[in-house]
């Protein structure tokens, strides 16, 4: 039974990312990477179904624009 849906369209962004690693002499290693971004533009579309009191469906649209990813 479906109850909700978000769907994304026209994402478009810009992103970047570091990687490094250190190694030692005796074998041991290190390494990592860091990356951030935003999104320029796109839409998401948030629907959901069977919502009280007497709303069967309703249907939102957002700006997906400046949003941020980190990891």
């Amino acid at each position: 039974m479906l109850i909700s849906r978000l769907t994304y369209h026209g994402l478009d962004g810009l992103s970047g990312e570091l990687f490094g690693r250190l190694d030692s002499p005796w074998g041991v290693f290190l390494k990592g990477n860091i990356g951030l971004g935003r999104f320029d533009k796109g839409h998401m579309n948030d629907e959901d179904w069977g919502l009280p009191p007497n709303l069967s469906y309703v249907n939102t649209i957002s700006g997906q624009a400046n949003g941020r990813y980190t990891y």
